[in-house]
């Protein structure tokens, strides 16, 4: 939908949904809290920034040469034909 933004739709919907739940009634405001959080990035394997694990290969012994197969000798299967069934026509009342 070009043209559109949040506001376009969700806020006038959002408006009309607390309307109806609060009406005019006054909301008090969010209180501070008596400590205050304290937030660390997380640095995860997955984090923004980390460096990307190296993939670890496994080691791969060498083996003999395969001996080559002839490929297979295999018809198509022959596909159905459609009969056509009757229609059956309604009597007159």
């Amino acid at each position: 939908m070009p043209g559109v933004q949040g506001a376009t739709y969700c806020v006038p919907i959002w408006g009309r949904y607390y309307e109806m739940v609060f009406g005019s009634q006054a909301i008090a405001d969010f209180r501070q809290p008596a400590v205050m959080p304290m937030y660390r990035p997380w640095t995860g394997p997955h984090a923004a920034g980390s460096p990307t694990p190296t993939p670890t290969v496994p080691s791969v012994s060498p083996s003999a040469t395969p001996t080559p197969t002839a490929p297979p000798t295999s018809a198509p299967t022959p596909r159905p034909t459609a009969t056509p069934t009757a229609t059956p026509v309604p009597s007159p009342t």
